[in-house]
């Protein structure tokens, strides 16, 4: 996923595994025409007393851990880039820092237009991504994708940790929702979990699988006829 590390990346690292648990969680909430939501959040509250004891620091492992203004700021410049990139529009966040989930929300003309969000939000803090997730709608087919593809020189970095930071990974999760229109009528992915009104789909998958490589988000999602 990285091919360039920076000391930014290696912080948020850092400051992940020192949590006892967390989640990353993706929604795409799509329309016929292929526009509809797009809302990325990082939820760290089953470590929120960690967390306000490491924020009391100045440095974990030599690596500056941020201030809540710096945090701030940094929401607020992803809030700026947003506000400036084509296709995106009603762009909000939400920070919550006595539970420590924060959020950024955004709607798009269409969903190829949150395919370089990620990497082009994070080069803003000096952070090169190569490869990132993508997102396609066939609106004639009514066919969703998502792929994603696997940089293996992640699992580089994450080998570089101690013994009981890798172990945190192991409880952390990637979360993707995806909701529909209408019902789904099939999905590639049998990990994917599918809705009582079948309108809506699901994929867990430990973030210690997306670091090593051994699990995949890629789904193809067939609506009904």
């Amino acid at each position: 996923m990285l091919k360039k590390y920076t000391a930014k990346f290696l912080i948020l690292l850092t400051l992940l595994s020192l949590t006892s648990c967390f989640e990353i969680l993706e929604e795409v909430n799509l329309n016929k025409d292929g526009s509809g939501d797009f809302t990325l959040t990082v939820n760290l509250s089953q470590s929120k007393s960690k967390i306000t004891s490491i924020m009391l620091l100045d440095s974990v492992s030599g690596h500056k851990i941020p201030s809540k203004k710096e945090v701030q700021k940094g929401m607020n410049d992803v809030v700026t880039y947003l506000q400036k990139t084509e296709g995106i529009y009603n762009i909000s966040k939400k920070e919550d820092y006595e539970n420590y989930v924060f959020s950024v929300r955004c709607s798009f003309k269409d969903i190829t237009s949150i395919n370089k969000l990620t990497k082009e939000v994070l080069s803003k803090q000096k952070v090169k991504i190569e490869s990132y997730n993508s997102y396609q709608y066939n609106t004639s087919k009514e066919i969703f994708t998502k792929s994603y593809t696997y940089d293996p020189e992640i699992l580089k970095q994450y080998n570089k940790l101690n013994l009981d930071s890798k172990k945190v990974f192991e409880n952390a999760l990637y979360t993707s929702i995806y909701r529909f229109y209408k019902e789904i009528l099939s999905v590639s992915n049998t990990k994917v979990k599918i809705s009582k009104s079948k309108k809506a789909a699901m994929l867990k998958i430990n973030i210690i699988d997306l670091l090593k490589g051994t699990s995949s988000s890629n789904t193809k999602i067939q609506l009904a006829k």
